[in-house]
Protein backbone atom coordinates (compact mmCIF):
# COMPACT_ATOMS: atom_id res chain seq x y z
CA UNK A 1 0.00 0.00 0.00
CA UNK A 2 1.37 3.37 -0.98
CA UNK A 3 0.78 6.30 1.36
CA UNK A 4 1.69 9.96 0.85
CA UNK A 5 4.75 11.22 2.71
CA UNK A 6 2.60 13.87 4.43
CA UNK A 7 0.90 11.04 6.36
CA UNK A 8 4.17 10.30 8.21
CA UNK A 9 3.84 11.54 11.78
CA UNK A 10 6.72 10.28 13.91
CA UNK A 11 9.99 8.48 13.25
CA UNK A 12 10.51 5.46 15.46
CA UNK A 13 13.06 2.74 16.11
CA UNK A 14 12.72 -0.95 15.36
CA UNK A 15 12.69 -1.74 19.08
CA UNK A 16 10.00 0.82 19.87
CA UNK A 17 7.84 -0.28 16.94
CA UNK A 18 7.93 -3.84 18.26
CA UNK A 19 7.27 -2.89 21.90
CA UNK A 20 4.48 -0.45 20.99
CA UNK A 21 2.70 -3.09 18.94
CA UNK A 22 3.15 -6.34 20.88
CA UNK A 23 -0.11 -8.32 21.04
CA UNK A 24 -0.51 -11.87 22.29
CA UNK A 25 3.27 -12.19 22.49
CA UNK A 26 4.01 -11.29 18.87
CA UNK A 27 4.74 -8.03 17.08
CA UNK A 28 1.65 -6.50 15.44
CA UNK A 29 -0.57 -9.40 16.54
CA UNK A 30 -3.09 -10.06 13.76
CA UNK A 31 -0.88 -8.17 11.28
CA UNK A 32 2.27 -10.14 12.15
CA UNK A 33 2.59 -11.56 8.62
CA UNK A 34 2.59 -8.00 7.23
CA UNK A 35 5.19 -7.01 9.83
CA UNK A 36 7.41 -9.95 8.88
CA UNK A 37 7.19 -8.96 5.18
CA UNK A 38 8.13 -5.36 6.04
CA UNK A 39 10.96 -6.53 8.29
CA UNK A 40 12.38 -8.75 5.55
CA UNK A 41 12.65 -5.69 3.26
CA UNK A 42 14.55 -3.55 5.77
CA UNK A 43 18.02 -2.31 4.82
CA UNK A 44 20.54 -0.64 7.18
CA UNK A 45 19.71 2.99 6.24
CA UNK A 46 15.92 2.56 6.16
CA UNK A 47 13.66 4.47 8.55
CA UNK A 48 10.49 3.41 10.35
CA UNK A 49 7.72 5.98 10.68
CA UNK A 50 4.26 5.91 12.20
CA UNK A 51 1.62 7.28 9.86
CA UNK A 52 -1.91 8.67 10.10
CA UNK A 53 -4.11 10.67 7.75
CA UNK A 54 -3.81 14.43 8.16
CA UNK A 55 -7.57 15.01 8.27
CA UNK A 56 -10.87 13.29 8.95
CA UNK A 57 -12.01 13.88 5.37
CA UNK A 58 -10.04 10.88 4.08
CA UNK A 59 -10.20 7.19 4.94
CA UNK A 60 -8.69 6.68 8.37
CA UNK A 61 -5.63 4.41 8.22
CA UNK A 62 -2.96 4.17 10.90
CA UNK A 63 0.18 2.12 10.94
CA UNK A 64 3.89 1.85 10.41
CA UNK A 65 5.80 2.68 7.22
CA UNK A 66 9.21 1.61 6.00
CA UNK A 67 10.86 4.62 4.33
CA UNK A 68 13.87 4.36 2.05
CA UNK A 69 15.44 7.36 0.37
CA UNK A 70 12.43 9.56 1.11
CA UNK A 71 9.96 7.03 -0.34
CA UNK A 72 7.52 4.69 1.42
CA UNK A 73 8.39 1.15 0.35
CA UNK A 74 6.20 -0.92 2.69
CA UNK A 75 3.53 -0.50 5.36
CA UNK A 76 1.78 -2.36 8.16
CA UNK A 77 -1.76 -1.25 9.01
CA UNK A 78 -2.48 -1.17 12.72
CA UNK A 79 -5.96 0.37 12.57
CA UNK A 80 -8.60 1.24 10.01
CA UNK A 81 -11.38 3.62 10.91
Amino acid sequence: MQIPLEYLTERTSYERAVSDNLYDGKPFGHANDDWERLRAKMLPDDELWYFAPPSRSVMQLWGLALVRGGRVVSTVLTEVG
